[in-house]
């Protein structure tokens, strides 16, 4: 893809309910999260699911997976989302 192409992708997943968190070293990208907010038939209240997760051969094992998975359920329990999934 190109870098507009990411960006319009980066734009249509925000409508839908996506929120995408970057890890950045130096300005190079190293990780990414991606969580979506959905409804569940069996929850009640806000819901959503990490639905891709990598950080770079490198850079594993510094904590940048557990960085990212922190800032993901901070945001989450500040938006009310009672319910997170890894899917």
């Amino acid at each position: 893809l190109s870098v507009d192409g990411v960006l319009d992708r980066l734009t249509e997943y925000g409508k839908i309910g996506g929120r995408i968190w970057v890890a950045v070293d130096d300005g190079v990208v190293v990780g990414f999260l991606s969580f979506q907010f959905t409804t569940f038939f069996h929850a009640v209240g806000k819901s959503g699911r990490i639905t891709a997760m990598c950080v770079g051969n490198g850079y594993r094992r510094k904590g940048i997976g557990r960085q990212l998975l922190q800032r993901m359920e901070s945001h989450a329990k500040s938006e009310g989302w009672s319910l997170m999934l890894n899917t």
